[in-house]
């Protein structure tokens, strides 16, 4: 018999309500579909469109021509480039990590283009402490390292490269963030929909 409950806890935010169902085989987990979509359109538009113009008025003065000639140049030279380039190298190193966490063991990792969501996925379960690793690192290495470091430096293509592996992650993140309160003991186990997975306690008594 399986009861389905609500999880409440403080500091979740617009991450809340994701749904819990727990039974003898462990704890379903899923998130809400359409608010983290809503708020992935909300923040790639809106979020990124104000970080360049932060970027420009930082580096350029921020004026309408500097601001409309650097959204521009993006446009036309860097835009889809940086979006293979990112794609291409988040699918690498979460592969990679995968690979490396799991057994070491192709057999062990699946692929999924289920309800657009295009990655990798452990078919074996995997550790929390490891599977925590896949969540956030490829958003850290190929995000916020690269966003920072073009900030710093001024160099926009990097900055962009880093805003754009920042939105790719977002859904990592928020798994990350759904998953906080569970032990790094308990078993992650993936399923094709990347919005919902089942984590296997191992640990009650935290």
């Amino acid at each position: 018999m399986t009861t389905t409950t609500n999880n409440q806890a403080a500091g979740q935010g617009y991450f809340a309500p994701a749904e819990s169902a727990e039974s003898m085989n462990g704890v379903a987990i899923k998130l809400p579909r359409v608010k983290i979509t809503v708020w992935a359109i909300i923040i790639g538009i809106f979020v990124g469109i104000c970080l360049i113009l932060v970027f420009d008025y930082i580096w350029t003065g921020f004026n309408a021509y500097d601001n409309g000639y650097t959204i521009g140049k993006m446009l036309r030279r860097w835009f889809f480039p940086i979006l293979l380039g990112v794609f291409v190298l988040y699918l690498g190193v979460q592969y990679l990590l995968l690979y490396l966490l799991n057994g070491r063991n192709r057999k062990h990792i699946g692929w999924t283009t289920h309800a657009g969501c295009v990655g990798f996925y452990p078919l074996q379960p995997i550790t929390l402490r490891n599977y925590r690793l896949v969540m956030l690192l490829p958003g850290i290495v190929l995000g916020i390292l690269p966003l920072l470091h073009g900030f710093c430096t001024g160099n926009f293509p990097v900055y962009f490269f880093g805003l754009y592996g920042c939105i790719t992650a977002y859904l990592d993140w928020v798994m990350w963030f759904r998953l906080r309160k569970f032990d790094d003991e308990d078993l992650y186990q993936g399923t094709k929909d990347s919005y919902q997975a089942t984590i296997i306690r191992r640990n009650y008594g935290r």
